[in-house]
């Protein structure tokens, strides 16, 4: 059996969101947040990546796509870098759970209140009484009333 040789093949930004199934302004977004890092640069300064940096940027819009902050990304990385334990990243999970649940009872309440006004079927309705505006005027005033 022979060793696994790794990968040293450097590619520059356009060739690793094509490889990751981004679009190249995205990595290039997420180069700028400082979620990805060239790993070496031309004689031109122009970034080039390795095949990891395609891995790294693969998890990056995933992350994403879960609604993951910036911080928790950056959490997400250094977990994977530094050989995380699984109870480190089961604690962060358990972290997004609780505020996916929260998020969901937002928008239930949101969709709740659509669907009462969709259930009322009146044509020139006065806004007055409207239950989605009342609901956001009511959370409007309780942000910014005065300790």
């Amino acid at each position: 059996m022979s060793p696994k040789v790794q990968d040293l093949s450097l590619y520059t930004i356009g060739h690793v969101a094509k490889a990751a199934g981004v679009g190249v302004d995205t990595a290039r977004g997420y180069v700028q947040q400082g979620l990805l890092s060239p790993t070496s640069r031309t004689v031109r300064g122009h970034g080039l990546y390795s095949a990891a940096d395609i891995e790294c940027l693969r998890i990056i819009y995933q992350a994403k796509a879960y609604g993951l902050t910036l911080d928790e990304i950056v959490e997400l990385l250094t977990l994977q870098e530094d050989s995380g334990r699984r109870e480190q990243a089961r604690a962060r999970a358990r972290r997004r759970i609780v505020v996916l649940d929260r998020k969901i009872r937002k928008l239930t309440a949101i969709r709740d209140a659509f669907a009462a006004l969709e259930r009322q079927r009146r044509e020139n309705w006065p806004v007055t009484g409207c239950p989605i505006i009342e609901s956001a005027q009511t959370v409007f005033l309780a942000k910014h009333q005065d300790p």
